[in-house]
């Protein structure tokens, strides 16, 4: 975050956060984003604050030196997840998971160096993938100090078009070396994906291409866990975080048993360190998180059917009062797209909205005046703590500030 002198002399800042709710200059708002959708159990949720509690009591301390807690943890992570995934290098950020796994790519690909990106996907702050794709697939930056050679060994793939994929990929399968996608694109949420999958994973195996699978926002969240395991799809290297480190920084990089064996004649070795790496407050807090949601199954169903409820009770008013917008949701990963127009790219939603800048801000105004806080980039998450009730109210704000200003 850009500390600013608008920002540092602002008071809208956010002071503390409790169950479905933060407080903002001294008022509380129902909370759309939950750090991202990191706190899945809500703000200072039970299992959070007693593993703070645990941390003090148990005079627990980080090193830079590796820790019970993250080995426990470890053995935790892969019951979320595919078979395939053999091991696990932890990180600080979703951010570092991606910069490192890309470097284990680059260890074992050789003179291939092309990496393939699938559209509308979002790779945190590495230099690698800061790009977005323009209509003719080409990499534009979207950030100033990135290297000649990122944008010169980057390509594009459009999400869910199998024939184009397949059109770019055979002109350059001799030098890509990855596949990186996020395969439930947050930028467009949708549950038409298996067919897009199982073809990148069939490309990659008949191509000996490494296929990675970004799953830092659907690990952990899903009814079956994550993606992979939802579809019984498993890539070469899965990333994860957000959830893993139960509101505590702490990302991972999950390989398969083929990959592993790879690395494991490279020399000199992959660095994988960091002085905080799977430190003990994050890998204890996580632990705590992650048995809680094994152990709960039940409250992530209903999560999901109530995040279902919200979506069927908006667009049915949206579709009432032919309100040029609608509500797109994956279990329950939800986005508002202002324009009721099908949509099939972010670059496509891009166009769509394009000229309604000043209507969002007055959309997004009208919710924080009647106590609803709408994340930045669009994306909402809920969480365990909201009720049935919460959902009501926050449908009927939304569809108020929807027929205001995009009917």
């Amino acid at each position: 975050m850009l500390l600013n002198e608008k920002f540092l002399y602002s008071n809208n800042h956010i002071q503390r956060g409790k169950d479905q709710k933060i407080k903002i200059s001294n008022r509380y708002y129902f909370d759309l984003s939950f750090c991202n959708g990191v706190f899945l159990l809500g703000h200072s949720s039970n299992v959070f604050n007693s593993a703070i509690k645990d941390i003090v009591k148990l005079n627990l301390t980080n090193s830079a030196e590796p820790n019970i807690y993250s080995k426990q943890l470890a053995k935790i992570v892969k019951k979320f997840f595919n078979n395939d995934l053999d091991f696990l290098y932890f990180c600080n950020t979703g951010s570092e998971s991606v910069s490192k796994a890309l470097r284990i790519v680059r260890s074992l690909s050789g003179s291939k160096k092309i990496l393939v990106c699938v559209s509308g996907g979002w790779h945190g702050s590495s230099d690698e993938t800061l790009y977005k794709h323009e209509k003719n697939l080409k990499p534009k930056p979207i950030s100033s100090g990135l290297t000649v050679d990122s944008k010169k060994n980057i390509r594009f793939i459009p999400y869910k078009d199998i024939e184009e994929s397949k059109r770019v990929l055979n002109k350059l399968k001799n030098k890509i070396s990855c596949i990186l996608i996020e395969p439930m694109t947050s930028s467009l949420p949708s549950t038409d994906i298996f067919e897009y999958l199982k073809f990148l994973k069939d490309y990659s195996v008949k191509n000996n291409i490494i296929l990675i699978f970004d799953e830092i926002i659907t690990g952990f969240r899903l009814e079956d866990g994550s993606i992979q395991k939802k579809y019984s799809i498993s890539p070469d290297i899965t990333l994860m975080g957000k959830i893993l480190g139960g509101g505590f920084p702490l990302s991972a990089i999950g390989i398969s048993k083929k990959i592993y064996l790879k690395l494991k004649k490279v020399k000199p070795n992959v660095f994988f360190g960091g002085t905080f790496t799977a430190n003990t407050f994050s890998s204890y807090l996580g632990l705590k998180c992650l048995k809680y949601i094994l152990n709960n199954k039940q409250k992530i169903l209903k999560l999901n059917a109530n995040s279902k409820y919200f979506e069927e009770k908006t667009n049915s008013f949206i579709r009432k009062n032919k309100i040029n917008a609608k509500v797109l949701r994956f279990e329950s990963i939800v986005r508002i797209v202002f324009s009721n127009k099908k949509t099939t790219s972010i670059n496509q939603r891009d166009f769509l909205e394009k000229g309604k800048s000043l209507k969002k801000k007055k959309f997004i105004n009208y919710l924080l005046k009647n106590k609803i806080y709408y994340p930045k980039n669009g994306l909402i998450f809920f969480s365990l703590k909201n009720t049935k009730k919460d959902l009501d109210y926050i449908s009927k704000i939304i569809c108020k500030a929807l027929k205001n200003f995009f009917k």
